[in-house]
């Protein structure tokens, strides 16, 4: 794994820092050939959805065409339809990060998992961030008849925590104790924020492991809590926090 992102930087041909604004990039926002114009290795990042605008070039019609058998169907254009078909193909664990990963999925294994991401913001979360999500402690509160009739289904049931707030983690808990699992060994940080490699790690972890649960309660407009639906494939029944 790189340390640094100018290590990784050094081994990729062309980067692209895609900040939502600047679109003039070919074969991916202008009609072109990506190889062509981008030879070698590409590496874009960004933390904003742009596939679906990609799929609407005329240079990638014909192959979109004989993969969907000759409709292009209109659900490949919005966000979620990618998130939908990338994010499993694109993050299968490596053998290193499954030898952080096995205790918890030897634990997922004996055990029904109900997945909780918490997307807190404001002054709940453990860095300075928007007011967008609301997620506090009370509203968590809040949903905790929901929780326990879950809980009621599957009384060996054990709750899988991810949070961007030690705040909520602690109170998470303080009510269930030990039915509690959450990644301890990595800290937690905003993967936008330039994080240590230590935090991607947990970040993968989490939601990696979000797609191992059998049920999801999860934070709306929340990008992450979007990915952890993505990777979940056992058609887990999803809740949603009401703020």
């Amino acid at each position: 794994m790189f340390n640094r992102r100018g290590d990784m930087n050094a081994t990729i041909s062309h980067t692209i820092e895609f900040d939502n604004l600047d679109f003039g990039y070919v074969g991916i926002f202008e009609e072109g050939v990506l190889n062509k114009a981008y030879p070698g290795s590409l590496m874009i990042s960004s933390l904003h959805m742009f596939a679906m605008y990609t799929a609407t070039l005329e240079v990638y019609q014909p192959k979109l065409r004989i993969m969907f058998g000759g409709i292009i169907p209109n659900s490949i254009l919005t966000s979620d339809r990618w998130y939908d078909i990338c994010i499993p193909s694109l993050f299968q664990p490596s053998e290193y990060s499954l030898r952080f990963l096995k205790p918890y999925l030897d634990i997922f294994k004996k055990h029904k998992v109900l997945g909780i991401h918490v997307r807190s913001g404001g002054s709940t979360a453990n860095w300075k961030d928007g007011d967008y999500f609301k997620v506090t402690t009370s509203v968590v509160k809040k949903h905790q008849p929901l929780i326990h009739s879950i809980l009621r289904k599957h009384p060996n049931m054990r709750i899988f925590l991810s949070t961007d707030s030690d705040k909520v983690e602690a109170f998470v808990k303080g009510i269930y104790g030990k039915k509690l699992i959450y990644v301890k060994e990595f800290p937690r940080s905003h993967v936008g924020k330039n994080p240590s490699e230590e935090s991607l790690m947990r970040s993968y972890m989490d939601l990696y492991l979000l797609g191992q649960c059998d049920y999801l309660l999860l934070t709306r407009r929340s990008g992450y809590s979007r990915m952890g639906r993505a990777f979940n494939m056992k058609k887990a029944p999803i809740f949603y926090f009401k703020v």
